[in-house]
């Protein structure tokens, strides 16, 4: 994958603010406001919100309908990434091997009123989220969407399903929680798609296999990274 350029200057154009956070603080189910350390203050999407933290700073279009559902956050915390990217995506394209002969992909962003014209996405950004986030739980490190659906490889479609209703019922009268619920529903939706079962079940043989992002895109994204010094793309490194 290409570095991001650390040479040279991002230019910000003319009509893009940034504003340092003094505090954020939800309004409702949908949206939460962040006050800056001038006073003034923003109304976020609440998906958003929950990425930003005091001492960071946020660059937007002051024009844009709120709740703000584009920004660039530039993170004043210790961590492998500094910046972070929030915004709506078109369509990904399929996984394709850069320069260095690693997969990558590439999804566009059709409205950007930031300037952005596509994130670049690591591979292994995109098996980590969808295809093995359920691994990010302690004690999950090698449990596959089989085992959290208590499914076979083998599984028809059918023996999927029943399985996942079983799965969910379960865990609904055990009163586990509600991220449980998530990570096995999100288990089934992959595992009863042929196309997404099947990267899966390359990527459990060897994890640099290509990974098709679900359902070709379209949706709210934040991911971790860099922005390139024409301000046209975004290099992810991580989905958030």
């Amino acid at each position: 994958m290409p570095a991001v350029a650390t040479s040279l200057p991002v230019l910000q154009p003319a009509d893009i603010v940034r504003r340092r956070v003094r505090s954020v603080e939800p309004d409702d189910a949908s949206s939460a406001t962040c006050r800056f350390s001038d006073q003034d203050s923003l109304k976020l999407n609440l998906f958003l919100a929950r990425f930003i933290h005091p001492g960071d700073e946020i660059e937007f279009d002051p024009t844009a309908p709120l709740p703000l559902k584009e920004a660039r956050v530039l993170l004043q915390r210790p961590q492998r990434s500094k910046e972070l990217y929030f915004g709506s995506i078109g369509y990904v394209a399929q996984p394709k091997t850069d320069k260095r002969g690693e997969y990558c992909l590439r999804a566009e962003i059709p409205e950007s009123r930031l300037g952005l014209k596509q994130i670049h996405l690591r591979n292994e950004a995109v098996r980590d989220y969808f295809y093995f986030a359920n691994r990010r739980r302690p004690g999950s490190e090698e449990e596959t969407l089989y085992d959290l659906l208590g499914a076979a490889h083998s599984a028809s479609p059918t023996e999927l399903r029943l399985a996942w209703k079983v799965r969910s019922l379960e865990s609904e009268s055990s009163h586990q929680s509600r991220d449980l619920l998530r990570a096995i529903e999100r288990a089934f939706n992959l595992l009863a798609n042929p196309d997404l079962r099947s990267c899966y079940d390359s990527l459990l043989l060897d994890a640099d296999a290509p990974a098709l992002f679900p359902f070709g895109g379209f949706g709210s994204v934040a991911v971790a990274g860099g922005l390139s010094a024409d301000r046209e793309t975004f290099f992810g490194v991580s989905i958030r």
